[in-house]
């Protein structure tokens, strides 16, 4: 703490022990994601995804034990819309984006990914376990995750993992409110353009496809 207070980052309230982030803080961040050259390369093809189902559409990747939003692209019709923005977190084990990034990592970064994602669910490991093991074995069938109201209420997402040209791994996400578009809608309808974005992304940054669970 003290060290990011010299270095600015933090900033003590006075006559308290809490601190607050500094504008500071915006450099980081404003500089990693300049560093994703993937963010410009990919948005065309995400803004016609987007278009094309009427739902947001969000480029992820992992931090830690969470998927986080690196890019965001809402429907020029938003109807669908929802509010996670560049930054936003979602869950690992609950969202369609987390279960399609697990399934884009190799079996030996997914064990040891899990072996965390074990150590923080405690008690409650067995019922995360099958959950994931069975989002898991969907996703490999079909070629996308889709979750409906695992991790929010009302929301429902579809998702499709990808490797970049350095080995990074990406899920491409879009989702909206679970009124207006059901589980079958998303199959029948926003899974074939996300597949097909998702493929479009892979050729223009020279990246992969997701790997098979047994590769």
């Amino acid at each position: 703490t003290a060290t990011l207070v010299k270095a600015g980052f933090l900033f003590q309230l006075p006559d308290s022990e809490r601190f607050v982030l500094t504008a500071s803080v915006l450099e980081l961040s404003n500089g990693f994601l300049r560093n994703f050259d993937i963010r410009a390369r990919a948005r065309p093809f995400l803004v016609d995804l987007a278009d094309r189902t009427a739902l947001s559409v969000h480029l992820v990747t992992r931090d830690r034990l969470d998927m986080v939003v690196i890019e965001a692209v809402r429907p020029s019709s938003a109807l669908l819309v929802s509010r996670l923005e560049i930054g936003s977190r979602m869950d690992l084990t609950r969202t369609a984006a987390g279960h399609a990034y697990l399934a884009a990592l190799t079996a030996p970064q997914r064990e040891a990914l899990m072996t965390g994602v074990q150590a923080a669910a405690g008690d409650d490991w067995p019922h995360v376990h099958a959950r994931v093991a069975h989002a898991l074995t969907q996703t490999d069938k079909n070629g996308f995750a889709i979750e409906t109201g695992a991790w929010s209420a009302g929301l429902n997402a579809i998702a499709a993992g990808f490797v970049g040209p350095s080995g990074e791994r990406y899920a491409v996400n879009c989702g909206g409110a679970a009124h207006l578009c059901t589980r079958e809608w998303l199959l029948e309808h926003a899974a074939p353009a996300l597949v097909g974005c998702v493929a479009k992304i892979v050729r223009e940054i020279g990246g992969a496809p997701r790997l098979r669970l047994s590769e």
